[in-house]
């Protein structure tokens, strides 16, 4: 149960962040899409650290690295450290965005793309290359439809 309720609160929050994007050029709504998807991966983070890891950093540590040790074939938990940077990040950019849309809107387009960049990045690998069954494939078809959606031309 503990596992199940630690991985839902991870669908639910990728699947926000992909409906987030979809609808990212459509008003300022996003910004509460956006907010709500990194809350629900907060959420996933105390759900994993307290009913997966006993709040131990260590224990989180050795789990990220036995998950990169069955798939890649080298033990080195370091993953852990992209996972706290993630939620840094997107706390960050949330908190931006609540303190004026419109300078939230007026950033360099470098940071935008290094921000949605590294999420996305996360994302992919939390779903489609560490995932497995379901979440697995929640992840390529978030990001399919994503790719779908980024070709469409956009309406000036």
């Amino acid at each position: 149960m503990y596992d199940s309720l630690t991985r839902w609160s991870a669908l639910a929050s990728f699947a926000l962040y992909v409906v987030t994007l979809c609808v990212w050029r459509r008003g300022n709504h996003a910004r509460v899409l956006w907010s709500a998807a990194c809350a629900l991966m907060l959420l996933h983070t105390a759900l994993a650290f307290h009913l997966v890891h006993h709040w131990s950093h260590a224990a989180a540590y050795a789990d990220t690295a036995r998950q990169t040790n069955e798939l890649l074939g080298i033990d080195w938990g370091g993953g852990l450290f992209f996972n706290y940077a993630l939620l840094i990040v997107w706390l960050a950019d949330v908190i931006h965005g609540w303190r004026g849309i419109e300078r939230y809107k007026r950033r360099p387009r470098a940071i935008t793309w290094l921000i949605h960049g590294f999420i996305a990045f996360m994302w992919f690998n939390a779903t489609v290359v560490f995932g497995h069954g379901w979440g697995r494939l929640a992840g390529v078809a978030g990001f399919v439809i994503l790719a779908i959606v980024s070709a469409k031309p956009r309406r000036v």
